[in-house]
């Protein structure tokens, strides 16, 4: 099944927009990409908190990584909002040029093991300038700060290691592009405790392999080791020295002597494999958990494919027949479909000309479920999907729509969709935001 959400323009329309805003703020010209402005690219990133004494009272930070500080570019900024309205809690903002704070996010967490709830702020920063990871709690206090041995490119990929009887959680950071006495070195993962150094837990075999690009926490082994897994896609390699070099995915139990799975792709092209990373949990019901990968961007037809944790052979796979950026982004749902195997959401941000989507999968076998379709505006992409979260308290799946070069006159919004009946029950965007 198809939604399709259309609004209405009004106010000097440049055009009208399906699902994504519908206004245009700034004059009645052409979208321009002439620099970043407050909210073009609010919705790039979305987690969903939560405080265990209070399940019901839940949270979403939302992250515009273009952000501008009065008149210095690029900063960064972060939003908590009320889950129930759309009311602004807090915000957080970048303090240097270029920081582009809100890159990644990730919560709720607890690295510090005070109990007490924090939300991790990734940054991408220019050439030359580490990247760093933050901690900050629910009022805005920052709690920690650590500073990246990364290079020029994307910022850190995050996930939690969640600890065990009562003890700390431990961030995973993932780095395509590393340093090394100044010199770009392979790509790592990382694990992170605040007040200790960043340890390294694997690293791929040159500079270029972008090892990485994505990482997720999978579970744990019968005798309680962590298993992960991370991405990685030479395709994104700024240089295009590796442009010609395939994506896998290493699945690997920390702390262990077990060589390390290796997935590649079993279809396509390849390039862009390992580009997202989602846990499953155990799928095919053998005690050991699973992964679904994202391979978008494929000439031969993008997908998302589910692999055993345990052998990585292919347990099932989705083909996305409308734009190739599917799989770009994923989210774990409930169990909509009731077979016992919680269900997820894929985006399909789309290009030019082609649809954005949200389609729902069953996790079990791959079988489609639903579709949210937002169509693009005339000429630009309207990046529906571009991020996703869900809110397991409420059952609404977030959706974000921003394009990844914050075209002026295009605000990006988050969408909060009710996953019972797939009604859309609200939209937010800065600008209509009360936060000063």
């Amino acid at each position: 099944m198809r939604t399709k959400l259309c609004m209405m323009c009004s106010l000097m329309p440049i055009f009208c927009l399906c699902v994504l805003a519908g206004t245009a703020r700034r004059g009645t010209g052409d979208l321009e990409a002439t620099g970043p402005v407050s909210g073009d690219l609010f919705g790039r990133s979305i987690v969903v908190l939560h405080d265990d004494d209070h399940p019901s009272q839940w949270k979403v930070a939302v992250s515009d990584p273009f952000c501008p500080l009065e008149r210095t570019p690029l900063v960064g900024r972060v939003w908590i909002l009320s889950g129930s309205d759309d009311s602004c809690l807090m915000t957080v903002s970048g303090s240097a040029a270029g920081e582009q704070l809100g890159t990644s996010l990730l919560g709720p967490c607890d690295l510090d093991g005070d109990g007490k709830p924090e939300l991790v702020v990734g940054s991408r920063v220019p050439e030359g300038t580490p990247s760093t990871i933050r901690g900050f709690s629910y009022n805005g206090e920052k709690l920690y700060e650590a500073t990246l041995p990364s290079g020029p490119g994307r910022g850190p990929s995050l996930s939690l290691c969640p600890g065990e009887k009562g003890e700390a959680d431990r961030l995973l950071v993932g780095l395509p592009r590393t340093l090394d006495g100044g010199q770009e070195a392979p790509g790592a993962l990382y694990i992170y405790t605040p007040g200790q150094d960043l340890t390294m837990v694997a690293h791929g075999s040159d500079a270029g392999d972008q090892l990485g690009i994505a990482t997720s926490f999978l579970g744990r082994t019968a005798d309680s080791l962590s298993m992960v897994a991370i991405g990685s896609c030479p395709r994104e390699d700024l240089s295009g020295k590796y442009a010609d070099r395939a994506g896998y995915v290493l699945i690997e139990v920390l702390g262990s002597e077990r060589t390390p799975i290796r997935l590649t792709a079993n279809a396509g092209v390849g390039y862009w494999f390992g580009y997202s990373l989602l846990a499953l949990g155990d799928v095919n019901a053998d005690g050991v958990p699973d992964v679904l990968v994202g391979q978008p961007n494929d000439s031969e037809g993008s997908r998302v494919a589910a692999f055993s944790g345990s052998d990585g052979k292919q347990l099932w796979v989705a083909v996305s027949e409308l734009g190739s950026s599917f799989g770009e982004s994923m989210t774990m749902l409930s169990d909509l479909d009731e077979d016992g195997v919680a269900d997820v959401a894929v985006g399909s941000p789309g290009s030019l000309n082609q649809d954005s989507t949200v389609t729902i999968f069953s996790g079990r076998t791959g079988a489609q479920l639903h579709q949210l379709v937002g169509a693009n505006a005339p000429g630009r992409a309207s990046h529906f999907g571009i991020s996703l979260a869900f809110s397991q308290a409420s059952g609404r799946l977030l959706v974000g729509a921003c394009s990844p070069r914050g075209w002026r006159g295009m605000p990006g919004k988050v969408f909060e969709f009710d996953v019972a009946t797939w009604a859309l029950l609200r939209d937010r965007s800065a600008e209509r935001l009360d936060c000063k």
